[in-house]
C-alpha cells in the first residue's frame, strides 16, 4: 500500500515542487475512494477542497433546464478537479461525479491556503 507522500510526490500537480513542500502538502491531503456515480461534490454547494485524481474518471456535469445534466469535461489519471475554494463565493459551480470507480487525494483548501501563506515560495 502507497503512502500519501508517495500518492502526492507522484501526482504530476506536484511534479515541480519541492520535496520539502510535497512533505507539507501531506498533512492537508486523504485519501479516498469512490465507486461509479458517486458524486465529490454538487452545484452550489460550498468548495474548500481540491481532488487530484489517482485513478478512475471524473466528469463535470451542469444541470441545464431543458437537458438535464449536460457533461462539460473528464478528468482522468492525473487530473487535477477543484480550484473553486480559491475565489469568492467558494461555491462549486458544477457537478463533480465518478463515472467508474475512483481513487484520489483530497487536499483541504484552507490548510493549503495557510501553508502558501506561511511559505510564499509554496504559495506563489
Amino acid at each position: 500500500m502507497k503512502s500519501i507522500l508517495s500518492m502526492l510526490a507522484g501526482h504530476p500537480f506536484c511534479e515541480d515542487l519541492s520535496a520539502e513542500h510535497v512533505q507539507a502538502l501531506v498533512a492537508c491531503a486523504t485519501e479516498k475512494k469512490v465507486d461509479a456515480s458517486a458524486f465529490l461534490f454538487n452545484e452550489g454547494s460550498p468548495a474548500g477542497s481540491m481532488f487530484l485524481v489517482l485513478s478512475g474518471r471524473v466528469v463535470l456535469e451542469i444541470y441545464v433546464p431543458s437537458q438535464g445534466a449536460v457533461q462539460v469535461e473528464s478528468i482522468e489519471n492525473g487530473g487535477v478537479i477543484g480550484w473553486s475554494w480559491l475565489l469568492t463565493p467558494h461555491r462549486w459551480h458544477f457537478d463533480a461525479r465518478a463515472s467508474r470507480p475512483t481513487h484520489f487525494l483530497v487536499l483541504d483548501g484552507p490548510k493549503v491556503n495557510s501553508l502558501g501563506e506561511a511559505d510564499p515560495k509554496l504559495g506563489y
